[in-house]
């Protein structure tokens, strides 16, 4: 009986909340190799079984204890950051540790990522700033992509119409954005390149966040009537709306992947971004792409989305190949690769004494510095907060 641990970055609540909890048994049980799969992880909310699966919130002394009774073959992990920090602290010595890492930016990869025994990059990108941030040695590094389900997203023959999906957007030109709203995806340069276009294009911004300083934004430039936003669509309608936009336009500062682009070139859809890794090492400029490189430029990209919406040639061009670039990216092909490649790490621990010892004085020095937090550094920020309100309180009396 094959067994598998998983820690996700997210709780099972967040993936309902995005619409994606029917991808979960394939996701974590590709091809259904395993014959039981446990999601344990300290941010889960519930302990239940659902979509094949037995969930747990879990400590890191309960987690050693459950580990040490279920006797898993494999322990996958899910992001560089907090995730590999937990597993780094409670790991179990013989059973060997996967660690994916999905962010390029090295604020998201953390040291402890070293101490996992294989470690799946997305892409070259993201193996570089792992490389940099750790010195691991490039011998435990596996590619595998992301994956798109083509039974999902596929070019229509029959698109809807944009106002069938958000009957409150107006006739025009829709530009299309995917993404959560963070720094890197670069909102601020889309909702500046609407002043440089005609009135009767428009942007939706699809993605979970605080759009405040967003919104603000669009009403200083006079353009707020032009931009509408959404929190959420359910994965299953993703394809509706990449099949009737006009373009999808994310103008990325960096990305791990970037599974949105995958899944709007599987629709066919046309496709503005940056001219930077990894989008570029599966996107072609003006072939499968348009590659902007003033992806920083309101100008910039206000001609990109220009001459993605009015030159048919060039937009034939980019929805057919396309749809050519998103194919190694099946869902189908991808899951077998990943079962074949946790078929080849069953046992397979890398981990040297070395590395060990280096994980045990990591551990104790994770340990000294929440010692040191507790005793030291949270008693002196309470006492500054303190006399911060104090000091507010008697500067408001005197006034």
């Amino acid at each position: 009986m094959k067994r598998l641990v998983v820690i996700p970055s997210d709780p099972i609540s967040a993936y309902e909340k995005k619409g994606r909890s029917n991808l979960l048994e394939s996701y974590y049980n590709p091809k259904g190799m395993f014959d039981e799969v446990y999601i344990m992880s300290p941010i889960e909310t519930t302990n239940t079984y659902k979509y094949g699966m037995y969930i747990s919130k879990e400590t890191t002394q309960s987690f050693k204890k459950k580990v040490k009774s279920i006797s898993p073959d494999l322990i996958r992990v899910y992001g560089a950051y907090w995730p590999s920090d937990f597993i780094a602290k409670v790991r179990p010595r013989n059973t060997p540790v996967v660690l994916s890492i999905h962010d390029s930016h090295p604020s998201m990869i953390f040291h402890s990522s070293a101490f996992s025994d294989h470690l799946i990059c997305m892409s070259s990108v993201v193996e570089d700033t792992v490389i940099k941030k750790t010195n691991v040695n490039k011998k435990r590094f596996i590619r595998l992509p992301n994956r798109v389900d083509t039974s999902v997203f596929y070019p229509q023959a029959e698109k809807k119409k944009i106002q069938a999906l958000f009957p409150s957007l107006p006739e025009g030109k829709a530009i299309l954005h995917v993404g959560r709203k963070s720094i890197e995806k670069n909102i601020n340069t889309v909702i500046s390149s609407l002043n440089h276009l005609p009135k009767d294009y428009f942007c939706i911004f699809v993605g979970q966040g605080n759009k405040d300083k967003y919104t603000e934004q669009a009403k200083n430039q006079e353009v707020e009537d032009r931009c509408f936003w959404i929190d959420s669509i359910n994965n299953s309608d993703l394809a509706d709306w990449y099949n009737a936009c006009s373009c999808l336009c994310v103008p990325s500062l960096w990305e791990g992947f970037g599974i949105v682009f995958i899944e709007a070139a599987a629709c066919g859809t046309p496709i503005i971004t940056s001219n930077i890794q990894p989008m570029s090492e599966y996107l072609k400029h003006k072939e499968s792409a348009y590659l902007v490189n003033e992806y920083k430029s309101p100008e910039a990209l206000a001609h990109a989305i220009r001459e993605v919406c009015n030159n048919e040639e060039l937009r034939q061009k980019i929805t057919t190949n396309a749809v050519i670039a998103a194919a190694p990216f099946d869902k189908n092909k991808v899951d077998e690769d990943e079962k074949n490649i946790y078929l080849s790490l069953f046992d397979k621990t890398t981990l040297s004494n070395f590395d060990w010892f280096n994980l045990l004085v990591w551990r104790l020095k994770t340990r000294c510095s929440a010692f040191l937090s507790i005793i030291i550094f949270d008693p002196i920020k309470t006492m500054i907060h303190f006399s911060v309100r104090r000091l507010k309180s008697s500067l408001k009396i005197k006034s």
